[in-house]
């Protein structure tokens, strides 16, 4: 089983403080045909030293340099150009894998004939010192094929560093990064979902997040609104994709669906209130140039058709309102 190379990709930026946790989980893993790929992405503290380091004792580690900040999705890009092995995986360099990661996967996916294997994961939160519950992508092993439908992206996810790909997989459909884009998962493993004939998932919750202030973005370069702006280019990414690639008529419900899922928790969890109005009329403009048709009695049903949010509003508002008088009554309102 050692005779297949694993390409490790990971980015680096500011993370000196981290980064020997992350390198320490990949050199010592129990499989070790791997060659480590680290970018630093133009890192202003001591990251691009701690890398030096680490190469120098270990020589499956190749550091690669960006002149300057391209941001996580192009330094994942450049990576996987460079990359040689069988398969790939991508690590944060703030993150950790448990020491038999890569095995499992190696021997999952050899034994299934899959194009990735997906696996869970811990969230730790570093002001509390604690990890949340795990995250399982599925309570048993499964296996998905096509046709691909809601089930297959709610039960994938799109965290790409939760995968482990076949990389004869992801040159062949020619499955990237969005460059320059924050939110780069999301199309990414959209893609890998549309193009894949199996899929295997595994119970196992390998991945080690830590949430922290100051991850590998490029918000030092632009505004929020800008940022929040990605949400909407990220799905333009996704249409042209499916539309080059000749996917678009069989996968428009799907397109739909993701839509629809994106758009909800933009306006839920990530955009302001008060940049609601623009944020719509943006993809508004964008949403008019689809060939699509948008879920009937969606969010984004009522923005195409309605040229508003209508009902989704009223819904929000109501629900504020009960978990206020549940909050003030001690009790839960359904």
């Amino acid at each position: 089983m050692n005779d297949k190379l694993v390409s490790v990709i990971i980015p680096v930026y500011n993370v000196e403080k981290y980064l020997s946790v992350c390198l320490d989980s990949i050199i010592n893993q129990t499989y070790k045909n791997l060659e480590i790929l680290c970018v630093n992405d133009a890192s202003s503290d001591h990251s691009l030293t701690v890398l030096q380091k680490y190469a120098d004792r270990d020589k499956r580690i190749k550091v690669l340099n960006n002149i300057c900040n391209k941001g996580l999705a192009a330094s994942r890009n450049t990576a996987l150009k460079a990359a040689k092995g069988d398969y790939v995986i991508f690590l944060d360099s703030d993150d950790w894998l448990d020491l038999s990661t890569i095995e499992t996967c190696v021997q999952k996916i050899e034994y299934t004939q899959a194009d990735f294997v997906g696996f869970g994961l811990i969230q730790y939160i570093e002001e509390l010192n604690e990890n949340k519950k795990p995250e399982n992508l599925t309570s048993e092993e499964l296996i998905l094929r096509q046709p691909i439908n809601a089930y297959t992206f709610a039960r994938v996810g799109v965290t790409a560093c939760t995968k482990f790909f076949c990389r004869s997989f992801l040159v062949n459909h020619q499955i990237k990064f969005p460059d320059g884009r924050l939110f780069e998962d999301n199309p990414f493993s959209w893609i890998c979902c549309v193009c894949a004939q199996k899929i295997t998932l595994i119970p196992n919750c390998f991945y080690h997040y830590r949430k922290r202030k100051g991850s590998i973005t490029m918000s030092a370069q632009r505004n929020e609104f800008s940022r929040h702006l990605d949400l909407i280019e990220v799905l333009q990414y996704f249409y042209d994709y499916l539309k080059q690639h000749s996917y678009l008529e069989v996968q428009q419900q799907n397109f739909s669906i993701c839509v629809d899922s994106l758009m909800t928790t933009a306006l839920r969890n990530v955009v302001p209130l008060s940049q609601h109005s623009e944020f719509i009329r943006y993809f508004q403009r964008r949403a008019a140039e689809w060939d699509w048709e948008p879920l009937k009695w969606s969010l984004t049903y009522d923005l195409v058709h309605k040229g508003q949010i209508g009902s989704w509003y009223i819904y929000r508002w109501v629900k504020s309102i009960r978990k206020r008088i549940a909050k003030l009554g001690g009790g839960t309102i359904h």
